[in-house]
């Protein structure tokens, strides 16, 4: 059982979030081809994808539809499920309200050059 919602979910995923849906249109692609094909006998399957998609010209409105020819948003659905059990005590959260000093400047404080040391070469004496 575990499996086939594995499956179902993947699919479903993959259907949603890449262009696995244009393989939906796969068949109006047979058909076309197949309406060509009755025009010109002598047509290739190279050549009629070299005419649908190397170009840009489009000669009827069907050509819009075949697939991986347009592009259109699609619905993202991403499936998620809680597996995590509902809580049975109820969690209090308290704040701590008294004020702290802020850390301020203290113009008396200089930088030693102890810090920028490390980042000398070493020197040979």
């Amino acid at each position: 059982m575990k499996a086939y919602v594995s499956t179902f979910l993947l699919f479903t995923l993959l259907l949603n979030q890449t262009e696995l849906h244009q393989l939906s249109r796969l068949p109006r692609l047979f058909s076309h081809y197949s309406q060509h094909r009755a025009i010109q006998p002598d047509l290739s399957v190279w050549s009629f994808l070299y005419m649908h998609y190397s170009t840009d010209r489009t000669h009827d409105n069907e050509d819009n539809n075949l697939p991986f020819k347009s592009d259109e948003a699609v619905f993202h659905f991403i499936p998620a499920f809680s597996t995590a059990p509902p809580a049975q005590n109820e969690v209090v959260l308290r704040l701590d309200t008294r004020s702290t000093p802020a850390l301020e400047y203290d113009p008396s404080f200089t930088p030693t050059d102890a810090a920028s040391l490390i980042w000398q070469p070493p020197k040979v004496s």
